[in-house]
């Protein structure tokens, strides 16, 4: 079955144009990052010359734009001078872990069984009204808000009308990864393992399936522990017997049996060295009720969605995206970081008609679907 992944807002036309390309340049960044890493091993640099030396090491690859030279190296001074131990990372997860190429979370969920015709035609319609909104350059962001909100609300009702288990979704992601669908960036499960050796607090900001996100972490074996956390949608569940039908909408108010007790919490809890099982039951007994309130989407993250106790509070920050409004996920923090690293991986058909647009909002703009080698060599230099 062909799945359309533009059912959901946010998603990125990609080009295999760049493929090639970028492919070659990673390489060459991965074998320069080793010897550089080796150099710093031998002979420890100040600061300022250790950030020097990567920022040379990152402009080997053409197809790494830094808009802002000066910029970039005073904020990579000031995050190699702090350290571990002063750096959170904030990362968005469609397209920025997983790749440019690879579909979302919305999209990993749409390859179950239980999505039938009635549910695709409802989301087909919705993409063919809302997608164009969406895209609209004349539109603010403010004018495509609501529209943007009426489309998730909309396809979320159809998805808990379709009658999933949360059974399906281990299966749907399983499957995604098994056929090529579902695909995590090459090097992101090393970055994980890095801020998690480190004890780096990791937060992974999304639009998408919290549920899929966590469930694609348990299968690809990523070493997440009690630092990394989840903003997204979290899929509500309530326990029903197995040949009970759904038919649930995300605005019922009847919450009874829910898993989580009634909460509208879109934030998990942090991972304890996998995902978190947030319900004892038996996977093929819990059926999906609703949707967690607030809803997220690509406009709103900002730190007003987390919850001031797991805002990291650390002074450096490495923000990674895709989209225009991702570099905004630490807006409105209680104690805003003094210094914020931005990398955005530009995921669209045409980049070169998107590169200006990225570089007043990202400190480096990664153009193909690049590797997370340019993160792990920061990673490197900041936690050596």
């Amino acid at each position: 079955m062909v799945v359309d992944d533009t059912m959901f807002p946010g998603s990125l036309l990609y080009t295999h144009g760049f493929v090639a390309a970028a492919a070659a340049a990673a390489t060459l960044l991965v074998v320069v990052g080793a010897m550089i890493t080796r150099i710093l091993a031998l002979f420890p640099l100040l600061p300022e010359k250790k950030a020097l030396l990567l920022l040379r090491h990152l402009e080997l690859d053409s197809s790494i734009h830094i808009a802002n030279r000066a910029l970039v190296k005073q904020k990579l001074e000031a995050l190699i001078s702090g350290g571990a131990a002063s750096l959170a990372v904030t990362a968005d997860w469609d397209r920025t872990i997983t790749k440019g190429s690879s579909v979302s979370s919305h999209g990993a969920l749409e390859t179950c069984d239980a999505l039938d015709a009635t549910y695709r035609a409802t989301a087909t319609a919705n993409t063919s009204y809302y997608l164009p909104i969406e895209q609209d350059p004349s539109l603010t962001i403010a004018q495509k808000l609501p529209h943007m909100r009426d489309w998730y609300a909309k396809n979320h009702v159809a998805i808990c009308d379709a009658g999933i288990r949360k059974s399906d979704v281990g299966m749907a992601v399983k499957s995604s990864l098994a056929d090529g669908k579902l695909l995590v960036r090459d090097g992101a499960v090393d970055m994980l393992a890095r801020a998690h050796a480190a004890k780096v607090p990791l937060l992974i900001f999304s639009a998408g399936l919290a549920d899929v996100i966590e469930e694609v972490l348990t299968q690809v074996g990523a070493p997440v522990g009690s630092s990394t956390s989840i903003v997204s949608n979290r899929m509500r569940w309530k326990h029903a017997p197995a040949s009970e039908p759904a038919r649930r909408h995300p605005s019922s108010g009847d919450n009874e049996d829910e898993s989580d007790d009634g909460r509208c919490d879109a934030r998990t809890t942090p991972l304890p060295g996998g995902a978190s099982s947030l319900t004892p039951a038996p996977s093929a007994t819990q059926l999906l009720h609703s949707f967690s309130e607030p809803l997220i989407h690509m406009f709103n993250k900002n730190q007003s969605q987390v919850p001031v106790a797991d805002q990291h509070g650390r002074p450096h920050a490495l923000v990674l995206g895709d989209g225009l409004g991702d570099p905004a996920m630490l807006d409105g923090a209680a104690r805003p970081p003094t210094h914020i690293l931005r990398i955005g991986f530009l995921n669209y058909a045409d980049p070169e008609n998107h590169i200006a647009k990225y570089e007043k909002v990202y400190d480096i703009v990664l153009l193909g679907d690049q590797t997370m080698a340019p993160v792990n060599a920061v990673f490197e230099a900041v936690c050596a």
